[in-house]
This record gives C-alpha cells, sequence and structure tokens, in this order.
C-alpha cells in the first residue's frame, strides 16, 4: 500500500484520482493495484487537484488537453460520522464518548479526515467525473478494475446517524456538513443525468 487516502495518477489511464477520505479510498488504491500494478501509481500523497497537477507538472505527466479527473463524493452527514468512528472508535486506543469525540472533531477540523471535501474540488479547468459514493462499483469501473466487487476499508459503526441527530451538537454538525451539500447534490444529479442518457441511447 502507499499510505492512508493517497491522491492517484493512474498513469496507464492518464486518470488523476481524488482520494476524499472516508469515500472508499483504500478499496480504490488497493483496486488500481490489482488491476494495474503499483508501477501503475506514479504518486500517492493526499492532496487537492491543484497540488496534484503541480506534482504531474514536475514529473512532465501533464497531458495536453484538459486533464480527466475522478472523484468520489459522499453524502456529508454519514462521511462525518464515518470520519468518527475511523478516528475515534475503530482505531482509538482510549473509551471516547461521543461527546468527547465531537469536540475532537471540530477541534482538529484541518485534519483530512474532517476536512470539507470540497476543499479538494480547488480547480473546474480540468474533465472532472464526481461518482457519488453510493455508486462506488461505477468508480472501480473508471479506474479499470475488472475484478470481484470487495470492500478494504469497511469500518466499525460504534456510532450511528441516530446518534448524531439527537446529540446536543447536531445542528452544528449539520451546519458543518453543510459545506458539501452543493458538491453532494451536484454529484447526484450530474449521475442522474448520466443514466438517462444511457438508458436513451439504449432505448
Amino acid at each position: 500500500m502507499f499510505g492512508y487516502c493517497p491522491d492517484m495518477f493512474v498513469a496507464p489511464l492518464n486518470l488523476f484520482v481524488v482520494q476524499i477520505p472516508k469515500t472508499g479510498t483504500r478499496t480504490l488504491h488497493e483496486a488500481v493495484r490489482r488491476q494495474h500494478g503499483d508501477d501503475a501509481i506514479v504518486f500517492s500523497e493526499h492532496d487537492s487537484i491543484l497540488r496534484m497537477f503541480e506534482k504531474a507538472s514536475e514529473k512532465g505527466l501533464m497531458p495536453d488537453g484538459p486533464p480527466d479527473v475522478m472523484a468520489v463524493v459522499r453524502e456529508p452527514v454519514s462521511r462525518f460520522i464515518s470520519a468518527l468512528n475511523h478516528s475515534f472508535g475503530e482505531f482509538s486506543d482510549e473509551e471516547v464518548s461521543l461527546d468527547d469525540a465531537i469536540s475532537r472533531a471540530f477541534d482538529s477540523r484541518r485534519n483530512r479526515v474532517f476536512r470539507a471535501q470540497c476543499g479538494y474540488i480547488d480547480t473546474e479547468e480540468c474533465n472532472l467525473q464526481l461518482i457519488p459514493f453510493d455508486h462506488f462499483d461505477a468508480a472501480l469501473e473508471r479506474v479499470g478494475y475488472r475484478g470481484p466487487s470487495f470492500n478494504d476499508s469497511a469500518s466499525i459503526k460504534r456510532w450511528r446517524a441516530d446518534d448524531i441527530k439527537k446529540h446536543p451538537r447536531g445542528k452544528e454538525i449539520l451546519e458543518h456538513c453543510r459545506l458539501d451539500d452543493k458538491l453532494y447534490e451536484r454529484a447526484v444529479s450530474g449521475w442522474l443525468q448520466l443514466s438517462t442518457r444511457e438508458r436513451m441511447s439504449c432505448g
């Protein structure tokens, strides 16, 4: 593996993959490795689109035309809960209450796990494809994976949506998650339009 939640340039496909934390990144990374081999991933650090482009330019990998970029986008509240479970449940060596976990999450919003998804999509000067998390199989197909479906990043669900909604800071969490509402709605809308065109073309 190339480290946690890496952004990728998949050389065989000339494809940039924005690996937003808690959107199935480990599974996607493993799928690329299985299908194309370790050498297919030219660099793998956790960056925004523009930073990936900078690194690609340094390596002489930028295409002449607009680059192809893919990102999986997750429903914001679901992603926040997954980040809580990941950071303070599954991988925590101490017993942390939900109240304490939420407080720590807001104290560490610069942490990439809690960073807003829209912060990784910092340019539109590319051929950007947003895939909703609920259609993750499409992301696997986009990176050329042809094997059986698998999940390499399932987390232990210590807390769920109802726990967040009932919490005294629930409204604050929802407000934080609204930063990504438009991005997620755009991903879902674009996917539905694409699906509609595909159905019409087959009709």
